[in-house]
């Protein structure tokens, strides 16, 4: 799978635009940043890190994943909101971008997944899934049929 042709794909599939998704950037990755720190387990941590870089990599076009993501030499006190705001202040750079995605793909790593197979479960599941957007609450809202795929993070750990 190619992650930037399938989020691509996603975007077009349901009439959203890069500058839309930039529009909702920070409303929605102040919502994960709070759901990474009060996660209890890696699975949870490493589904809301994929949302995060979704959500990054949403707002950023013509780029090749793998050139994105460079070798991070430590993680400790690590500090995503500064990356997250990094990334408001420069407009939405690549190399701001590019330095979110890594620390993302680092951390995610550390954990013992393999960073690139957890995007592509993470795409899988929300392309999978039914959306509307409900003008009242100016949200999209997820229509449950039970034949959505769930993101199965546990064939991405590392052998």
């Amino acid at each position: 799978m190619n992650i930037a042709k399938a989020l691509k794909e996603w975007r077009n599939s349901r009439g959203l635009t890069i500058e839309m998704k930039r529009e909702g950037y920070w409303y929605n990755i102040q919502e994960k940043l709070l759901e990474a720190e009060g996660s209890t387990t890696n699975l949870e941590l490493v589904e809301t890190l994929c949302d995060m870089a979704v959500m990054a990599l949403n707002c950023i076009d013509n780029y090749n994943l793998e050139y994105l993501i460079y070798p991070v030499k430590d993680n400790s006190g690590y500090n995503f909101y500064e990356d997250v705001t990094f990334i408001l202040e420069t407009d939405f750079e690549k190399a701001e971008i590019m330095t979110f995605i890594s620390h993302l793909n680092h951390y995610t790593n550390a954990m013992g997944y393999d960073f690139i197979e957890c995007l592509k479960e993470t795409i899988k599941e929300i392309s999978s899934r039914k959306v509307e957007y409900d003008l009242n609450t100016k949200k999209w809202v997820i229509n449950i049929t039970g034949n959505e795929y769930k993101a199965d993070y546990t064939k991405c750990i590392k052998k």
